[in-house]
């Protein structure tokens, strides 16, 4: 009989390498960069959203201001999100190589994005209904949303392991991964305040003293590792090494 060899299946986190060529010039550098200062500028929106929600009076004007820095927030997540997916899928793939895990990872945060703009809107928009909470909106889409976010920071920050040079630290093929990784330290505290923030507001209780310096702690490292990947896009090395090889 003839033996037949069995079609090894590609792990997820496998990227179709190509050959190894000098990186002198990011593919579609300005796309990034693009993508990242928005980044930048959403988690500004958010980091001052979280002082007035942790620090600032509990009135309506305060929670109309709130609303407003969460929609601006919000919108800036998903309008870099759909740009970060179009640099992947148009610029990347076809100088780097397909992933899986990048293209997966992108769009579960593009789908928090979407769920992240339910809250705010809803209090812009419908703040006297009488089945939303008071001066807040929607209870639920924050933490669900961050529960998608934070999904799609862990699968990229374990992606971005096999990507690490370990030998040269601090190369410029290693800030992206560095981002990936803040980010996904930032999620890590951002998921655990919304899930606090969720179930303890489900059964009346006061959050802890610590809930509102974590909050805006997240929303800083989301804003230090949004300034990585600009840095890394705004800064490509003279004879780079390629992030796949």
């Amino acid at each position: 009989g003839v033996l037949r060899r069995r079609k090894r299946r590609r792990p997820f986190f496998a990227v179709t390498a190509r050959p190894r060529r000098s990186m002198s010039a990011i593919p579609g550098r300005l796309k990034i960069l693009t993508a990242s200062w928005i980044f930048i500028a959403a988690s500004v929106f958010l980091i001052a959203e979280f002082v007035l929600v942790g620090y600032g009076p509990r009135d309506a004007e305060t929670a109309q201001l709130e609303g407003v820095l969460g929609a601006l927030s919000c919108v800036g997540w998903f309008a870099g999100f759909a740009v970060l997916i179009d640099w992947i899928v148009f610029d990347t793939f076809s100088v780097w190589g397909f992933s899986r895990r990048a293209l997966c990872g992108a769009t579960l945060k593009l789908i928090a994005a979407v769920i992240f703009n339910i809250q705010p809107w809803s209090l812009l928009l419908d703040g006297e209904n009488p089945q939303l909470v008071p001066n807040f909106g929607v209870p639920w889409s924050d933490f669900l949303g961050i529960s998608f976010f934070h999904l799609g920071n862990c699968i990229d920050a374990i992606g971005g392991v096999s990507l690490f040079d370990r030998r040269r630290l601090f190369q410029h093929s290693n800030w992206p991964v560095w981002g990936t990784w803040v980010y996904c330290m930032a999620t890590w505290f951002l998921i655990l305040t919304n899930a606090v923030g969720y179930f303890d507001g489900r059964s009346g209780s006061a959050n802890p003293s610590w809930w509102a310096p974590c909050q805006v702690i997240g929303a800083s490292l989301l804003l230090a590792g949004s300034i990585i990947y600009a840095a890394w896009a705004h800064l490509p090395p003279k004879d780079g090494v390629p992030l796949v090889q």
